[in-house]
């Protein structure tokens, strides 16, 4: 589980560097709830409320449509 926040937290930086929000979001995706939770809080320190905010944004609507789509049978 370490070494794959590890892993995404690597993934995010330069995302978050470059404003695309929408890619980091969707990059919590398959994350478990204690990793969403360790990410989110490491934006909250390093990039601020704000930022943190709109990757959550992200993430939920990443995993909307995630359920959305139908599944092929």
């Amino acid at each position: 589980m370490l070494e794959n926040t590890l892993e995404v937290l690597e993934q995010l930086a330069p995302l978050l560097d470059d404003g695309d929000t929408d890619s980091a979001g969707k990059l919590l995706v398959p994350l478990d709830r204690t990793s969403l939770r360790a990410l989110l809080i490491h934006i909250v320190r390093k990039r601020g409320v704000p930022v943190a905010d709109v990757v959550a944004a992200a993430y939920l609507r990443a995993t909307a449509n995630r359920v959305e789509q139908p599944k092929a049978a």
